[in-house]
């Protein structure tokens, strides 16, 4: 179970008890439905809103970032081949 402030959402916030009992999730999971109402939110926007920019941004920035495809393996494995990603040089402190 998720608790929202329901009221600090601009869409939802003239809202009855008895519509927002019908809120679901919608388009896989990536937002927030209230169809009696014609209402989508996005969760990056409502994090954003809630949250704050910079912490929705740096979740959503780590999700994205450990997200793999074919191209990414590709490239991992040509990089192999060639040794890998070079070591780092020590600084002098």
């Amino acid at each position: 179970m998720l608790a929202l402030p329901i009221r600090t959402i601009d869409e939802l916030a003239g809202a009855s008890d008895s519509e927002l009992s019908h809120v679901r999730a919608g388009f896989g999971g990536r937002a927030i439905v209230l169809e009696n109402r014609d209402v989508d939110i996005s969760i990056a926007g409502l994090l954003r809103d809630l949250v704050g920019l910079s912490v929705s941004a740096a979740a959503l920035g780590q999700k994205g970032g450990s997200a793999s495809s074919p191209a990414k393996t590709a490239a991992v494995r040509e990089n192999g081949k060639r040794g890998g990603r070079p070591r780092r040089k020590p600084t002098a402190t």
